[in-house]
């Protein structure tokens, strides 16, 4: 009697091992249909699908014309044009390794705001508010800079190395849509300012002699 109660008892825990074994496995099986591998996505695809901000820039446009900017930043601080109620204002610093430019553009709700702006901002200019007359061939600041009027908006780019007009044009002709300027200021370093204006996408110069 002994011995059938051990040898039921060694069958009852072959039969529990057994048992705890199979459930084991089913439990392994159902996890992976859970989660099936084909919604399964890596962390770096995440990273990859986060946009970069450009702040309403675009650097790929820019590179067409060899406005090649590594990095965006925006700029707090308050500028002239400011103090005359733009609709909307940004401002950017493009950096490209050491170098910098500025990049500031305003919108004004029409051309009676926007002339408004502009002309007082040319009575007091610069850092050293300089009193500019309209279309006069003078220094207006240290830097490198050009001005881009149209009905609604001031543009202003100034940088330390060279601006390149052509460029900038283009990348507003391809970006914007925009051919055509009321009014474009643009000086080099150590030089004086050349007025023009662009009509029917020809370059009229406007700078007094």
């Amino acid at each position: 009697m002994r011995f059938k109660s051990l040898k039921y008892l060694f069958l009852s825990w072959i039969i529990i091992t057994t048992s705890c074994s199979s459930n084991n496995e089913e439990q392994i099986i159902n996890a992976e249909e859970v989660i099936p591998s084909s919604d399964y996505k890596p962390a770096v695809m995440d990273t990859m699908l986060v946009p970069i901000l450009d702040y309403g820039f675009n650097k790929d446009t820019a590179a067409l014309y060899k406005l090649d900017y590594d990095s965006i930043y925006l700029n707090e601080n308050t500028f002239f044009p400011e103090r005359f109620n733009p609709k909307n204002s940004k401002k950017l610093i493009l950096k490209n390794g050491n170098d910098s430019t500025l990049w500031y553009h305003w919108s004004y709700k029409d051309s009676l705001k926007t002339n408004n702006a502009l002309y007082n901002w040319l009575d007091c200019f610069d850092i050293n508010c300089k009193s500019i007359k309209l279309y006069e061939k003078k220094n207006l600041q240290k830097d490198n800079f050009m001005l881009l009027i149209s009905d609604t908006s001031l543009t202003y780019i100034s940088s330390n190395t060279l601006i390149s007009k052509a460029a900038w044009l283009n990348y507003y002709k391809v970006h914007s849509g925009i051919a055509d300027w009321k009014l474009i200021i643009y000086q080099k370093k150590n030089s004086k300012a050349e007025w023009s204006a662009i009509q029917e996408e020809e370059e009229i110069n406007l700078t007094k002699k």
